[in-house]
């Protein structure tokens, strides 16, 4: 889920309908629908430009590889779609970088620059751990933080990641 917090708006992931339903919670009623291409799991926001971010998973009934979609929340059109890591567990919008962060139980992290509010692009993806899916970004201290679980012969870790400048003027 990922909720706006300049206006009514809840967006709640649908995995079985392959979709993300737009509620207004001021009338607490379903007032659209976004479609995308595969089961949605997280989802993340960037309310100044209107955008909503979602990543999709494969499945078992759907061949689809797992993908990275932007979707404008004024017009419910799809504006981007990257292909993204298996088994997305977090996703973060880093305002200051212009970039999103996503984390994922397949032991990668997915870093995507935000070129402008339409243009997307893969800047990273990295590995951290086996079920390294929880993450958290931290903007008050500019780091991007993954929980690494205890694995095999492997203790427990949090991974804390500085993002370099963004050198492209920001996003607009």
């Amino acid at each position: 889920m990922a909720i706006e917090k300049a206006r009514p708006r809840l967006y709640v992931a649908i995995p079985a309908l392959n979709q993300v339903l737009l509620i207004d919670t001021a009338k607490n009623e379903i007032v659209g629908k976004y479609d995308v291409p595969g089961r949605p799991g997280f989802i993340g926001l960037d309310e100044k430009h209107h955008r909503l971010f979602v990543s999709t998973r494969k499945h078992a009934t759907s061949p689809a590889e797992p993908t990275f979609n932007v979707i404008d929340t004024e017009s419910g059109k799809r504006l981007a779609t990257l292909p993204t890591i298996e088994d997305t567990s977090g996703i973060a919008y880093d305002a200051a970088h212009c970039r999103i962060y996503t984390s994922g139980l397949s032991g990668f992290v997915h870093a995507i620059q935000q070129v402008d509010a339409n243009r997307y692009q893969t800047l990273a993806r990295f590995p951290t751990g086996h079920h390294a899916g929880t993450s958290y970004w931290m903007p008050e201290l500019n780091r991007f933080f993954v929980a690494i679980p205890p694995y095999e012969s492997r203790k427990a870790e949090v991974w804390a990641f500085e993002p370099l400048p963004n050198h492209s003027g920001g996003c607009k």
